[in-house]
């Protein structure tokens, strides 16, 4: 092989592998963006489903979209809080304008539920101001 063409071929394939990857001034911002999840999950106690949502997510928008998801189903969930595997350690309640948050390996969100109360009176806030 020609040593151009052979020149050419190498600094191209340098060149796609210096674009496909930038390097960031910051590298602890680029491994924090590889462990922080794309998702939360929160099990529902009542229909044993998981539910995805969005970082940044009210729980108390994702306790009225699990509620509406249930269809008059009792019991409902009345909050979302998050528990420990394997351990018996506090649980960390979410309030309805706290924002979900992943507290790492061995954490998980579920709801907490509530028996006899309707859709209606679990909030202090109607359902038409969340949907």
């Amino acid at each position: 092989m020609d040593l151009k063409i052979k020149n050419t071929i190498s600094l191209s394939s340098k060149v796609k592998s210096q674009r496909s990857k930038p390097k960031s001034k910051f590298p602890m911002a680029e491994e924090e963006e590889e462990d922080s999840p794309q998702f939360l999950e929160v099990t529902c106690k009542t229909s044993g489903k998981t539910l995805r949502f969005a970082p940044g997510t009210d729980a108390g928008f994702a306790v009225a979209l699990i509620n509406r998801k249930l269809k008059g189903t009792v019991p409902i969930a009345t909050h979302i809080e998050a528990v420990k595997d394997g351990k018996e350690e506090e649980t960390i309640a979410f309030g309805p304008n706290a924002i979900l948050s992943n507290f790492g390996h061995n954490w998980k969100l579920q709801t907490v539920l509530s028996s006899g109360m309707s859709i209606s009176t679990s909030f202090n806030f109607p359902l038409s101001q969340i949907f």
